[in-house]
C-alpha cells in the first residue's frame, strides 16, 4: 500500500483499494512478493484505473456519510450506497451531508444544554415547593393549635388587654408569660 501511495500517488485509499481487489495484503513488501501477487496487483491497478464513472457515496449504519468515491470500492463494500451521475454531485452530497450533521450536532449540543438547564430548574422549584410544603404544614397546624385553645387565648387576650390599661406593659409581659404556659400545648406564639 505504501509504495502504491507513494509511487503513483494514489493515496492511501485507492492503493488499498487495489490490494483488496488483487487479493494481496496490504501489508506485503513488494520485495516479498512473488510473481502471480505483482501479477494480481498490476491487473487490479489497470482496473481501478480504467474504472468507468460510476461515483459512490458510501453511508455508514448510523445513516453518517463516510466516503464518496469515482467508482465503487471493494474496500466498502459493507457499507450502504448511493449512485450518482457524477463524482463531483457524490463529493457536493458527502460535504453537504457532513455540513447537516455539524449544524444537527450543534442543535443537539444546544438542545441538551437547555434541556439540563430547564431540569435543573425543575428540580430548585421542586424542593423550594417542597419547603413550602412543609413550612404550610407548619402553619396549618399553629392554625390549629390556635383554634383548638381559641377560648384560652382569648380570654388571656382580654385579661392582657386590661391589665395594660390598668397597670402597664410591665405586669401585661408577666401575665402573658403565665397564660401561654397555662396553654395545653408545647409551641409558643409570637
Amino acid at each position: 500500500v505504501r509504495r502504491l501511495a507513494k509511487d503513483l500517488s494514489l493515496g492511501g485509499t485507492y492503493a488499498e483499494e487495489v490490494c483488496e481487489r488483487a487479493e494481496v495484503d496490504k501489508h506485503t513488501e513488494v520485495s516479498d512478493m512473488d510473481d502471480q501477487q505483482k501479477s494480481s496487483v498490476e491487473t487490479a491497478l489497470a482496473h481501478v484505473l480504467e474504472s468507468g464513472a460510476d461515483p459512490v457515496l458510501y453511508i455508514d449504519e448510523g445513516g453518517d456519510s463516510v466516503r464518496a468515491a469515482p467508482f465503487p470500492l471493494q474496500t466498502y463494500s459493507g457499507y450502504e450506497q448511493e449512485g450518482f451521475d457524477t463524482f463531483s454531485r457524490a463529493l457536493d452530497e458527502l460535504f453537504h451531508r457532513r455540513r447537516q450533521q455539524k449544524l444537527e450536532s450543534k442543535r443537539m449540543d444546544k438542545y441538551e444544554e437547555r434541556r439540563e438547564g430547564i431540569e435543573r430548574q425543575l428540580h430548585q422549584q421542586k424542593q423550594k415547593a417542597g419547603g413550602l410544603e412543609q413550612a404550610a404544614e407548619q402553619r396549618r397546624q399553629a392554625a390549629e393549635t390556635i383554634y383548638e385553645n381559641y377560648q384560652a387565648f382569648h380570654d388571656l387576650k382580654r385579661e392582657v388587654d386590661s391589665v395594660i390599661k390598668d397597670e402597664g406593659w410591665k405586669s401585661a409581659e408577666q401575665l402573658e408569660t403565665k397564660g401561654l404556659e397555662s396553654v395545653n400545648h408545647q409551641e409558643r406564639f409570637y
